[in-house]
C-alpha cells in the first residue's frame, strides 16, 4: 500500500466514524429533546392538577364556610326567638305582680 492509497483508506475511515458520531449526536440530541418535550409536558399536567386542586380547595373552604354561616343564623334567629320568649314571660310576670301590687293598694 503506497501513501496514497494509505491517506484514502484514513480519511475514509475518518470520514465514516464522523459519520457515526454525528448520527450518535442526532440520536443524543432527538433523545434530549423528546425527554424535554415529555418533561414538559408533565410538568404542564402538574400545573393544571395544581390548578384543579386549588380550585377544589377553594370551593371546598366556600362551601364549609357557607354552611358555618348558616349554621350561626339560624343559631342566632333560634336564640333570638328564644329571648323574645322569655321577654314575653317577663312582661306576663310584671303584668301579674302589677296586678297582685294594684290589689294590695
Amino acid at each position: 500500500m503506497d501513501n496514497e492509497q494509505l491517506l484514502e483508506a484514513i480519511q475514509s475511515s475518518f470520514l465514516s466514524e464522523l459519520s457515526k458520531l454525528e448520527n450518535r449526536i442526532s440520536q443524543e440530541m432527538n433523545t434530549l429533546r423528546q425527554d424535554s418535550k415529555t418533561r414538559f409536558l408533565n410538568v404542564e399536567e402538574c400545573i393544571t392538577k395544581l390548578h384543579d386542586d386549588t380550585s377544589e380547595g377553594f370551593q371546598e373552604v366556600k362551601n364549609i364556610l357557607y354552611e358555618d354561616v348558616v349554621e350561626i343564623t339560624n343559631e342566632m334567629v333560634s336564640d333570638k326567638e328564644l329571648i323574645r320568649r322569655e321577654i314575653d314571660a317577663l312582661k306576663g310576670r310584671i303584668y301579674l305582680l302589677e296586678k297582685k301590687l294594684s290589689k294590695i293598694s
